[in-house]
């Protein structure tokens, strides 16, 4: 009689459990790569004046195909690291953004008021109690 009330809640809980299709995170998505692509910077990039030496800067430009290019200020060069995104809903409220093996809850904060910069937080959540949350913040400009 457990048994048979225990496969019944199962069955239960398995029918109510909400599912959610890439239709889900459609808005997500084309806030990310503006339908095609777009570019999100974490670190403006700053150039030595003369040249095309770097002192720093990292970007992010996500396709709607899929791929995602980092562009990062490494030894006075930019290099180019081209990965895969997806994107999936986690809850009701939460996404989820996968790069390649990293997961990371994306979070498009609502704009400041009286600016055009759009926001994206790209939260990585602790692997313990001991480690921080950590945030990588990025901005947009609209045109």
């Amino acid at each position: 009689m457990v048994k048979k009330s225990s496969l019944l809640l199962l069955l239960f809980l398995l029918l109510c459990a909400p599912s959610y299709s890439q239709e889900d995170t459609k808005e997500e998505t084309d806030k990310l790569t503006g339908k095609t692509d777009k570019v999100w910077v974490f670190q403006r990039f700053e150039k030595y004046m003369g040249n095309d030496k770097c002192k720093s800067g990292e970007s992010w430009t996500f396709y709607s195909d899929s791929r995602v290019v980092i562009k990062k200020c490494v030894n006075r060069e930019i290099k180019a690291d081209e990965k895969h995104w997806s994107i999936h809903r986690v809850s009701s409220l939460d996404v989820a953004l996968k790069v390649d093996d990293v997961e990371y809850l994306l979070i498009f904060p609502p704009p400041k008021p009286g600016t055009a910069r759009q926001s994206m937080i790209l939260r990585q959540k602790a692997q313990s109690k001991v480690s921080p949350t950590k945030d990588l913040i990025f901005y947009y400009e609209v045109d």
